[in-house]
């Protein structure tokens, strides 16, 4: 159970950091950036430590860059 819900917050931080890129140029969709790191903000707020808010934190930033470049 512990090993899917993991997996369910790695997905999802994965795909607000990619939704995240979308709102950068060449589409310059930015409600979408500004709901992706709202979506963020909730995974770190619910995250049982520090440790698991930083991983939260840096696969967001992994799925971002790896759209937007």
């Amino acid at each position: 159970m512990t090993r899917l819900l993991t997996l369910r917050w790695l997905a999802a931080s994965l795909a607000f950091g990619g939704v995240s890129a979308l709102g950068f140029a060449p589409l310059g969709w930015w409600p979408v950036t500004l709901i992706a790191f709202a979506g963020l903000m909730a995974l770190v707020a619910d995250a049982s430590s520090l440790k698991s808010a930083f991983a939260r934190g840096y696969w967001f930033g992994i799925g971002h860059f790896v759209v937007g470049l």
